[in-house]
């Protein structure tokens, strides 16, 4: 009969992983106190320094032990996330892919023993505000959600300057490292492109309330136009229709220029709107001057702007994973309270849903020439 794994096949990361939680459940090893440097212990196993860092990096995974930088490995205090406030700042709860993010953030809270408290944010006046309040509040944490018509807060640069443990979702900081959470917007905009050229579509309308202003919008943009230098498609700015909310603010303003656009081209025969809100707006005001979608003029969203009184249409769609976001989001931060050196983004995937509409064109011709 085994009496267990035999220890000379077991890999020697685990068992230095597995000496350590013994000690830790004995209490040899107690909360906060610091574990054997990673020069002692491979002196200790005779080991190289890639399997002492293999095996620290599974105990802080498991929430065991948490580095400070230039100090080193401690063990961690069930309490270090157990109990702990953290703040939410979401920009909407209106849509279902912001109550899905929420849904999953509160899930993860819960297991990991957080309480949560959320707040909703409008203006960048307002982020500021929110974020000194829940600091403020002795929050341990914050995820936040940034507001689409910025680059850099000046409040989330000075959480990152103190060292405060927060989370970015949807968005990360160009060039300023910070933990993030977001989903491959390049590779959306390159599948989002690719998908219309494959339905026949070369006059290709690009539809973007800000003006490269996020990480987001910047990153759509680029898989946009390495699709379309990809399959040789030509590029015309006067087809792209950039940063609509960065000079206009009232929706008559809006109308009126997104109106002008589809009159001046009318060569374009699918537009890819990187907003949920300006894919509704485009199908409305296509339907007012009587082009039909998508026999006319195909649609095609980033994020699913749901179903609105477009005769019952479902639009076609990049699907953002929000729960994913919200999920992952919950981890890092327990993870970066953990551990103060923590800084990583988390690129979660994206996929396409095909609706209503987006016309294949290359199916309609080749019906005409049968």
């Amino acid at each position: 009969m085994s009496s267990g794994p035999d220890p000379s096949k077991v890999p020697l990361y685990l068992q230095i992983r597995d000496y350590i939680k013994t000690q830790i459940s004995s209490q040899a090893f107690r909360p906060d106190d610091q574990i054997p440097t990673e020069a002692e212990l491979m002196a200790q196993f005779g080991v190289s320094r890639v399997t002492v860092i293999s095996a620290i990096k599974q105990l802080v995974e498991e929430g065991l032990v948490y580095r400070v930088s230039g100090k080193g490995t401690f063990v961690a205090r069930s309490e270090r996330t157990e109990g702990k406030r953290i703040g939410v700042l979401l920009t909407t709860l209106l849509d279902a892919a912001a109550k899905a993010m929420l849904i999953a953030i509160e899930r993860a809270c819960r297991k990991e023993g957080f309480e949560l408290i959320l707040k909703m944010n409008l203006s960048p006046e307002e982020e500021l505000r929110t974020i000194q309040d829940l600091v403020d509040k002795q929050t341990s944490g914050l995820i936040i959600y940034p507001i689409d018509n910025e680059i850099y807060s000046e409040e989330i640069i000075k959480l990152k300057t103190l060292s405060f443990p927060f989370v970015l979702v949807d968005k990360y900081l160009p060039g300023i490292p910070t933990n993030a959470v977001y989903s491959d917007n390049y590779t959306g905009g390159m599948l989002g492109t690719e998908y219309l050229i494959g339905q026949g579509h070369r006059n290709i309308g690009i539809l973007s309330e800000a003006k490269s202003k996020t990480s987001s919008a910047d990153e759509r943009f680029r898989g946009y136009l390495e699709a379309a230098q990809k399959h040789q498609l030509v590029i015309n700015p006067d087809q792209w229709l950039i940063g609509i909310r960065d000079t206009y603010s009232s929706e008559e303003e809006i109308e009126s220029l997104v109106r002008s656009w589809i009159e001046r081209h009318k060569e374009i025969t699918a537009v890819f709107s990187f907003n949920r809100n300006l894919s509704v707006f485009i199908a409305k005001v296509a339907k007012e001057m009587g082009r039909r979608v998508p026999e006319d003029l195909s649609i095609l969203s980033f994020d699913n702007p749901g179903m609105h009184d477009l005769d019952g249409y479902y639009f076609s769609f990049i699907q953002q994973d929000t729960a994913a976001m919200g999920e992952q989001a919950v981890k890092l931060l327990a993870k970066a309270m953990r551990e103060e050196a923590v800084c990583e983004s988390i690129v979660t995937p994206i996929s396409l849903y095909e609706g209503r509409t987006v016309q294949n064109l290359s199916l309609m011709r080749n019906k005409s020439r049968a």
